[in-house]
């Protein structure tokens, strides 16, 4: 078990302790064996429907996998600010969030009536807005269990825990029953619908009709390509496009956008490095990095179509989609840690969660091509016999490019950056993940992410 891990939940632990204390006015026998850790889990339901539902029709195809790469990301982001609304309330350090991934997070608190207040409150808060925002589409189902010392081993606090939240899946917004039996809205026309999800929506791009949540999706999903930070702030930031979800607002951006931007009150995150190069631009924000498996096909700046995607598969055009997600994810826990101590369940935890966000873009890197317009003339008369032509329509005429297929070997050390990754992460965490490639690529995905992902689980 690493280090980092013992030490984080040991934090967790003495900052649960002093909060404790401090609300019984520090008297506390040592001997006691008193409830006073509040485990407190959170799961949202609707994931995969939120994420995959739309109208099958030809309009919705179009931004369709951007649509799906801002959905998966929208999710991340409501646990986000569930998990940081709830540290806030509670007076908790970042070290007390134990994990936060696939829709589900656990943070580790004292048991005190004021603990118990915040949550109560936070749930309220978040299932109203839930239920407002996405019609009981999405729910979060948010339950506690107060723990001793010894239940903070979690083979028997963890089974309870999943009992309490079965209990709120079985009596979803029992506290919203009048929201739900109001009028909906109008009858709308079928000119009125968004394409990718019926609900009413406006004209965008001169033809297609979206709705403002389908648009804000497919614009989180193109920023996310290029971005290089996260910002998370409590209030919003001029120049900049972000969503708000509850109390925070969160932005996609690069490095020369955060140069106009005005930041306070705010934590940035670098994506997928940890090398923040802004601390001395901006010395009173939070900072930090995060994974995000954001890897897609760019090049000049722009993510290739699937339909170019396709023309540069191995024998038929077509593309080829790999979906992968752990079995018997209890089981592993259960069988691997025999004694499931808080340090070891998040050591694990993590490791799954950095492999599916963050090294899974690492793997992907290793399937690629090389773009005409990367390589030097030298370059390119070697490799003749390797070259591949697409062909893509616009409105301005047929976009012809050429790609070889060369190992990094094969080039030069000038032109070996300039490699066009060929996989499509649509969305990737907790413990599944969605790729599409040219067919053949991801043939030879699959048995080199499952190899990998198996040393981990081992």
């Amino acid at each position: 078990m690493p280090l980092f891990d013992h030490l984080k939940t040991t934090a967790a632990i003495a900052a649960c302790i002093y909060r404790y204390l401090e609300e019984i006015g520090f008297e506390y026998s040592v001997k006691s064996n008193a409830e006073r850790f509040l485990l407190i889990q959170g799961d949202l339901s609707g994931l995969q429907r939120f994420i995959f539902s739309t109208h099958h029709s030809t309009a919705s195809r179009v931004g369709a996998s951007r649509r799906l790469r801002g959905r998966s990301l929208y999710l991340k982001l409501i646990m986000d600010s569930v998990a940081h609304t709830l540290l806030e309330r509670l007076s908790l350090p970042l070290a007390n969030l134990l994990w936060n991934t696939g829709g589900h997070l656990l943070i580790l608190s004292p048991n005190t009536s004021s603990a118990r207040g915040a949550v109560d409150q936070t749930r309220g808060e978040v299932q109203r807005w839930l239920l407002e925002e996405y019609d009981g589409e999405l729910y979060l189902n948010l339950a506690y269990l107060p723990v001793s010392d010894e239940g903070l081993n979690l083979k028997k606090s963890k089974a309870t825990l999943q009992e309490l939240i079965n209990q709120e899946k079985d009596r979803r917004f029992k506290g919203d029953l009048k929201h739900l039996f109001t009028s909906m809205g109008e009858v709308i026309s079928q000119r009125e619908q968004c394409v990718a999800c019926g609900k009413p929506g406006e004209q965008v791009d001169g033809e297609r009709v979206l709705c403002e949540e389908c648009l804000q999706h497919e614009e989180l999903g193109r920023a996310l390509a290029k971005a290089e930070y996260l910002v998370r702030s409590k209030k919003p930031v001029r120049h900049l496009r972000g969503v708000k979800i509850l109390h925070a607002y969160y932005y996609l951006c690069s490095e020369g956008e955060l140069g106009t931007a005005s930041l306070e009150d705010a934590s940035l995150l670098r994506l997928n490095r940890s090398d923040n190069r802004l601390y001395t631009k901006y010395p009173d924000l939070s900072h930090s990095f995060c994974f995000l498996a954001k890897t897609v096909p760019l090049i000049a700046g722009d993510v290739l179509s699937f339909s170019e995607l396709a023309q540069l598969s191995r024998g038929a055009q077509r593309l080829g989609v790999l979906k992968m997600d752990v079995d018997n994810l209890g089981a592993v826990f259960s069988g691997k840690l025999q004694n499931e101590s808080l340090s070891k369940y998040h050591t694990l935890s993590r490791m799954l969660e950095t492999f599916f966000t963050g090294y899974l873009n690492e793997l992907c890197e290793e399937f690629y091509v090389y773009p005409g317009e990367g390589l030097c003339r030298e370059c390119i008369d070697n490799a003749k016999e390797r070259r591949i032509e697409t062909r893509v329509e616009s409105e301005e005429g047929d976009i012809v490019r050429e790609y070889f297929r060369l190992t990094r070997d094969e080039v030069c050390e000038n032109c070996a950056p300039n490699r066009l990754t060929l996989p499509y992460v649509v969305y990737a965490g907790g413990d599944d993940t969605l790729i599409a490639a040219p067919l053949g690529c991801s043939g030879q995905t699959c048995p080199s992410h499952t190899g990998r992902l198996q040393k981990v689980l081992m």
